[in-house]
């Protein structure tokens, strides 16, 4: 009953098995015998995050104050653990889900993540993200450049994708438009 370890992988069970929100009531019991253990924080932050339906319900609150929920959750791991790289993306995920976007603070969270990544696959990673959140802030250019620095074949893929989807933010509403009415498919450019 004194050991926080125990009911932070009690927590860790309830939170993958259910029920949910007996999870969220273990971390905290967690928290309140060890407060200044990171890992907890941000285990019941990435619990309320992925299950923001049930957080929602549990704490009384709307879907995007669980994410500012979790979001202080994640910062007061990152006290007790600040050069923790997943720690720093999972700040930075949060962002996404926001609103209204809070384009320059996903920014620079996505930054921080970048400054503590342990190789060049994490590194490139994360210009992914900030092409894709300078692209959703109209910072094409800036975007284009995180995309450029993208050269891990395994990240191919999504950097493609990235690619198409500012070709298609750069173009001119008319040219859509056009290809719409046309039954054309979407205009891409090289």
């Amino acid at each position: 009953p004194t050991n926080p370890a125990a009911f932070n992988n009690l927590a860790n069970s309830y939170g993958q098995t259910g029920p949910v929100a007996k999870a969220f009531e273990l971390y905290i019991k967690a928290i309140e015998l060890n407060p200044r253990q990171a890992i907890y924080y941000h285990n019941l932050g990435s619990v309320i995050v992925l299950n923001r339906k049930e957080a929602a319900a549990h704490y009384r609150i709307t879907e995007q104050m669980v994410l500012r929920h979790a979001l202080e959750l994640y910062r007061l791991a990152e006290k007790f653990d600040p050069a923790n790289f997943q720690l720093a993306t999972d700040i930075a995920q949060v962002y996404y889900g926001l609103q209204p976007p809070a384009h320059d603070a996903a920014i620079a969270a996505w930054l921080r993540a970048q400054s503590l990544a342990r190789d060049d696959h994490e590194r490139e990673a994360t210009h992914l993200h900030l092409a894709r959140v300078k692209a959703a802030a109209g910072m094409l250019n800036e975007a284009r450049l995180h995309l450029n620095s993208v050269t891990n074949a395994a990240l191919a893929s999504v950097k493609s994708r990235l690619a198409r989807e500012l070709v298609d933010q750069a173009l001119p509403p008319s040219a859509k438009d056009d290809d719409r009415r046309l039954n054309l498919p979407p205009t891409r450019r090289p």
